[in-house]
C-alpha cells in the first residue's frame, strides 16, 4: 500500500484522499456497502472491493514507476480505472435488479398473509366502518393504532383496503401498513429492510465511480498514448 506518499500522478489533495481511501477496508465498505449486509449478492460486493482496491493500490504505485513515461503512466492508470468503473457499474445493476426483486417479493408475501379471507366479507366490511368511524377523532385513530398491533384480523383488514373506504389519509394509511407488515410478516420486513439498504447505497457507486475517473489519471495525458507508432 502506497498510503502516505505526496508523489502521485494526480497530486492534488481530493485526488490523493480519494485514492488512499479505496486501499482501506472501512473506506470501501462506507462507498460500496459492507458484503454481509447484502444477502445473496454479499458475495459480488465483496469482490468488488477487492478489484477497486487492488486498481488504487496500483495506480498509486504507477506513480513511482520508473520504467515508463509519464504519458504511459497515466495510459495506464486509464485502463485500471476503465476496468474498476465497469465492475462498480456490474455491481451496481445487480444490486439495482436484486433490490426490485426483494421489493416484489417481499410485497407478494404481504398480501399473500393480508389477503381477503373467503366467507368472511360481511366481518371484514363491519371492520372497514368500524375504523372509517373511529379515524374520525383522535381517540378513535389510538384505538386503531391499538388493534392494528394487536388483532391480526383487524391488521389484515386496514393493510387489503383502500384507504378511501377506511376514511385514512394516503400517508395514514401507508404508516399503518408498514407498521402492520412489521408486526406480522417478519420475513417481508427482513427483505424490505436489506432492499432499503440497497438501494441506499447505490448513489455510492455513481460517485465513487466518478471519483475513480477524476483521481486516478489525467485524462489529457492518457490520450496522448494513442499517438503512439508501433515500430
Amino acid at each position: 500500500m502506497s498510503i502516505g506518499k505526496s508523489n502521485r500522478l494526480i497530486n492534488t489533495p481530493n485526488a490523493i484522499a480519494i485514492v488512499d481511501g479505496l486501499q482501506l477496508n472501512s473506506i470501501l465498505s462506507a462507498k460500496l456497502g459492507v458484503p454481509s449486509a447484502f444477502g445473496n449478492v454479499g458475495l459480488k460486493v465483496a469482490s468488488l472491493h477487492a478489484t477497486v482496491k487492488q486498481a488504487a493500490e496500483r495506480v498509486a504505485a504507477l506513480a513511482n514507476d520508473q520504467t515508463r513515461t509519464e504519458v504511459s503512466k497515466h495510459a495506464a492508470a486509464k485502463k485500471l480505472a476503465t476496468e474498476a468503473v465497469r465492475a462498480i457499474r456490474n455491481v451496481q445493476a445487480e444490486l439495482k435488479a436484486h433490490a426490485e426483486r426483494l421489493n416484489r417479493e417481499a410485497a407478494n408475501k404481504a398480501h399473500e398473509i393480508f389477503a381477503p379471507r373467503p366467507g368472511y366479507a360481511h366481518i371484514e366490511s363491519e371492520i372497514r366502518v368500524w375504523v372509517k368511524e373511529q379515524a374520525k377523532t383522535d381517540a378513535g385513530m389510538s384505538k386503531i393504532k391499538h388493534l392494528i398491533a394487536n388483532d391480526k384480523d383487524v391488521a389484515s383488514v386496514v393493510f387489503h383496503s383502500p384507504n378511501f373506504l377506511l376514511g385514512l389519509a394516503d400517508e395514514t394509511h401507508a404508516s399503518f401498513m408498514h407498521s402492520i407488515v412489521q408486526k406480522f410478516a417478519p420475513e417481508a420486513t427482513r427483505m424490505f429492510a436489506e432492499a432499503a439498504n440497497i438501494e441506499h447505497v447505490l448513489p455510492s457507486y455513481d460517485r465513487t465511480a466518478y471519483d475513480i475517473e477524476a483521481s486516478f489519471y489525467n485524462s489529457a495525458l492518457a490520450d496522448k498514448a494513442n499517438s503512439r507508432v508501433e515500430v
